[in-house]
């Protein structure tokens, strides 16, 4: 028989690649999902997963970039308050600070100096001020300025597949794990 100690160690690189094998399923679906949001923009995603303590794994997903951040929280007036990036968002040097007098709508940025002529969007891409004062965009039918409902896209995804997660980790226990360690070479006939 085999040590506890190295069927533990079996055990857990077992189970780490069931993670990886879901994580790689919940980031496809992720991306096929951020395809479908109707912005332009950047969206990336992917996993990470740690052993962070000697019986415990923790997966994390990401969503990086515009498309990523509009899709998982929304746009303009229908913006998710609970985005826990919001907060740097505004006070960051992208926001456009008149967003708050207009329930965050999208609007127009007025050049106010000589040395306010550009504004960049979520990924740093730069754009010229052209308006002469604060127009809300959401209001001119334009559907390039609607707002957008957030859809939480990430943690979709993951609720959806935690449960082929929990039985692909049950699966490479039962069929990895047990089997090929836990008797260590005693030869077993099986019949039906």
């Amino acid at each position: 028989m085999i040590s506890q100690y190295a069927f533990n160690r079996h055990l857990i690189a077992k189970i780490k690649e069931a993670i990886h094998i879901e994580a790689k399923n919940i980031v496809t679906q992720i991306q096929s999902d951020y395809s479908q949001v109707n912005v332009k923009g950047k969206a990336e995603s992917w996993y990470k997963y740690e052993q962070i303590a000697k019986d415990m794994l923790m997966l994390t997903v990401f969503g990086r970039g515009q498309k990523a951040l509009i899709g998982e929280y929304g746009k303009g007036s229908k913006l998710d308050r609970d985005n826990p990036a919001l907060e740097d968002y505004i006070d960051g040097s992208i926001f456009n600070t008149e967003r708050l007098k207009h329930n965050f709508a999208t609007l127009t940025r007025p050049k106010t100096s000589d040395k306010d002529e550009y504004y960049y969007d979520l990924d740093g891409v730069k754009y010229k001020k052209r308006a002469k004062k604060v127009k809300n965009l959401e209001k001119n039918g334009n559907p390039r300025f609607a707002p957008i409902e957030p859809k939480h896209i990430i943690a979709k995804a993951v609720e959806q597949r935690l449960e082929k997660l929990a039985i692909a980790i049950q699966e490479m226990i039962v069929t990895e794990v047990a089997f090929n360690k836990l008797i260590d070479g005693l030869k077993i006939k099986i019949d039906i």
